[in-house]
């Protein structure tokens, strides 16, 4: 009887632990109940319910929504297990991907098992209407999507106030020429799925449907170093073109009026002069409505005195080797650097730098360099953080732009081929060294930024060659976004190796130096990733350029690579 007991209890002992097993590793990071996937998503119009499996020690998540081009159309932080995402608008027939990352405590990242797809086919205003109304005519207005899924309902606000709501009965809707005839009125239409507002349309008689443009960078006033110069401006929505025109306000003379695509243009430092004021005005029209189009102008002056480069250091700040003798340089070949190591600013009461610097623990460093007629660089600040890391990984974002096309008689053949090659051997290198590395082969810049956070790389490198207008232009560059970017350093660095080996190392002209993109370039905004730097490693358009390329691939390729060991110690 005894015997029976005792295998009795084993058997209820081995059960209970086998039971406390499973329960352990269902809880598990590699458990099924810590699988981190979406358990359900459902919507009502355009809110989107998002439920997933909470993840162990996840601080936050990460939702991020994109279009089938890659575009970001939604992103927030959340702390709950479950999302309301609440869009603006969704496009008929379009498909949308929702990805979601999870924090973990530890600073690690950890990415749902399966995006979420879905495509949005609820009913829609088409993009087939016109934002004009003609005066004269009946304005018909046409919808995606099927009218009879739902009781979808349609409200008309005129001028911001609601003036009736109408039953959907079918793919268009009338409104008469009696509405609004002689009258200056913008109409607000609003398509209801269960009082949710699911698809907007504003639409004009007889006034601009063009939102007000606003200049965001420069502004008026500004004194702007003799640089490359950064514009940037919102608004100017449901224009059909934009027109950028340059104004030497001291010639009074036109420089430069071209057709832009984008919100954010850099204009070439050889376009202006120093101590003349220039102004920039952005047009934007639509169609040949010329009376409906909107402007907005700043004026800004080129500094009459060189404002000399910020100081850069030539090793990584944030995991340095206890011991390292630190370099302070100034890409000014004349320029003194003065520097403090306990806080105070370095132009009131820095050391003249002589010699490097040891760094045997945490350490601040404030510098500034200074030359007699030329204006002060900012002050640098680099807090150096004495550690080592076992692995560092790099984002390697080869140009993917196949239109781009060089000159055919060197074998260069277009932009994304040619800088993906050359990205091979960047990658090759640094993995000999231990260096984990990531590429893409599409998806758009930002998929890969926020693939790049995402990993958490120590560097994005972004891999292009450059082209100009004239195809005359010629040499090397790289950008960063600010001259106070935690990147700027690793960018001189760059820069400095590529021009010694650059064909016309000799020719001021070539090395076109670093430069500031001032939010317009994603994959060095510090807003998409953390440590970006953007290179042009020659122009592409320009025959001797685009056969150095061709025929020293390898050696650019490993200077590159070279110069990122250098900089984190690793090599």
């Amino acid at each position: 009887m005894k015997k029976l007991i005792i295998i009795i209890s084993s058997v209820i002992i081995l059960f209970i632990g086998i039971i406390l097993f499973v329960i352990n590793f269902l809880m598990s990071d590699d458990g099924v109940l810590n699988n981190f996937e979406f358990t359900n998503v459902t919507n009502t119009g355009l809110n989107y319910y998002v439920y997933y499996n909470p993840v162990k020690d996840a601080k936050n998540y990460e939702i991020t929504v994109y279009d089938s081009l890659s575009n970001i159309v939604y992103r927030d932080s959340i702390e709950e297990s479950s999302a309301t995402i609440k869009f603006d608008s969704l496009i008929h027939d379009e498909s949308y991907e929702i990805e979601l990352i999870a924090n973990l405590k530890n600073g690690d990242k950890k990415k749902v098992k399966e995006p979420y797809k879905f495509k949005w086919d609820e009913l829609t205003f088409s993009e087939e209407n016109d934002v004009l109304i003609t005066n004269d005519e009946d304005y018909v207005i046409l919808f995606d999507g099927h009218y009879d899924k739902k009781d979808y309902k349609m409200n008309i606000k005129e001028n911001g106030k609601l003036i009736d709501t109408v039953d959907i009965k079918n793919n268009t809707y009338t409104l008469k020429n009696s509405m609004f005839k002689d009258k200056q009125v913008n109409y607000n239409l609003e398509i209801i799925d269960q009082s949710l507002v699911i698809s907007t349309l504003n639409i004009y008689n007889l006034m601009s449907p063009i939102t007000d443009i606003k200049i965001k960078y420069p502004s008026t006033g500004d004194m702007m170093d003799y640089n490359d110069v950064a514009v940037s401006f919102e608004g100017g929505d449901n224009a059909s073109n934009y027109l950028l025109e340059l104004y030497n306000n001291t010639t009074n003379k036109l420089i430069r009026r071209k057709e832009i695509k984008s919100k954010n243009v850099i204009l070439s430092s050889n376009l202006f002069e120093k101590s003349s004021s220039y102004k920039v005005k952005i047009t934007a029209s639509y169609y040949d409505y010329v009376d409906y189009s909107k402007s907005a102008e700043v004026d800004f002056t080129i500094n009459p005195k060189e404002t000399l480069m910020p100081v850069y250091t030539d090793h990584n700040f944030y995991n340095i080797k206890k011991g390292t003798k630190i370099k302070l340089m100034s890409p000014n070949e004349n320029a003194k650097i003065y520097y403090t190591l306990d806080g105070s600013d370095p132009s009131q009461n820095g050391i003249e730098y002589t010699e490097e610097i040891t760094i045997n623990e945490n350490t601040t460093v404030k510098a500034v360099a200074k030359e007699d007629k030329k204006n002060d660089s900012i002050v640098t600040t680099y807090d150096f953080k004495v550690g080592t890391k076992d692995k560092y990984k790099v984002y390697l974002s080869a140009s993917d732009q196949p239109a781009n096309l060089g000159v055919s008689s060197t074998g260069y053949t277009n932009e994304k081929k040619e800088m993906t090659d050359l990205t091979n051997y960047i990658e090759k290198r640094l993995n000999e060294y231990g260096v984990i590395t990531y590429t893409h082969d599409s998806g758009g810049i930002n998929r890969w930024t926020a693939d790049s956070t995402y990993l958490g790389v120590d560097l994005h490198l972004a891999i292009h060659s450059n082209a100009s207008e004239d195809h005359k232009t010629y040499g090397v560059e790289t950008w960063v976004n600010n001259e106070d970017s935690a990147s700027y350093s690793l960018a001189q660095m760059l820069q400095n190796n590529m021009m010694n080996i650059y064909y016309k190392k000799d020719d001021k002209l070539a090395n076109r130096g670093v430069k500031y993109a001032k939010g317009t370039l994603g994959e060095v905004n510090p807003t998409m990733v953390p440590f970006g730097i953007l290179i042009e490693v020659a122009h592409h358009d320009y025959e001797s350029d685009a056969k150095w390329i061709m025929d020293n691939k390898e050696l650019i390729g490993n200077t590159i690579a070279d110069t990122i060991l250098e900089y984190f110690q690793i090599k």
